[in-house]
């Protein structure tokens, strides 16, 4: 397991319990679609304007015709492997990503390998007062720098934190 941080100064606004659940479904398809010895490695770039986090796994592809269906609820693909899921992760990754106002895209990497790719607005000129904290009066505190370096050390320290938690489950 492989973390690139390109950029720590990015903000971004997000739930984070949700956004979590995100990054934990991803990662953990990708241990178990990885074989040992396997590579995976998570990433973030900063792109336009929005974040985009990659996570890479040197998995079997996933077969054309399943592409299309894979953010479907109960929708399970089928391996070689026989590796058996629930068919429900990928679709709350899906929907809690259009919560947050971003997008969730897999494609297949030659010559072996998946790539899942996280796309998540930069600030949060896009997100309503209700969407923002649910008491409204607290909209105002959220206004200055210090507010918007915390969002962005949550989302930071989320994904160390996952990091960490799946190095730590691999040792």
């Amino acid at each position: 397991f492989k973390q690139v941080n390109s950029d720590t100064s990015i903000f971004v606004w997000i739930d984070r319990t949700h956004f979590e659940k995100v990054l934990v479904n991803i990662l953990s398809n990708a241990f178990k679609f990885t074989q040992d010895g396997g590579k995976i490695e998570l990433s973030n770039v900063r792109k336009d304007n929005e974040l985009e986090i990659s996570i890479f796994n040197t998995g079997q592809h996933i077969k054309e015709g399943d592409m299309e269906h894979i953010y479907e609820r109960f929708f399970q693909t089928s391996h070689a492997n026989n590796i058996a899921g629930s068919g429900i992760g990928l679709n709350l990754s899906y929907e809690l990503m259009q919560l947050h106002h971003g997008s969730l895209e897999a494609c297949n990497v030659e010559p072996e390998g998946v790539k899942f790719i996280l796309h998540l607005p930069l600030g949060r000129a896009h997100l309503t007062e209700e969407e923002l904290l649910p008491n409204p009066q607290k909209v105002e505190q959220a206004d200055n720098v210090e507010e918007n370096n915390h969002r962005t050390e949550m989302l930071i320290a989320t994904i160390d934190n996952l990091a960490h938690t799946v190095e730590g489950e691999t040792e």
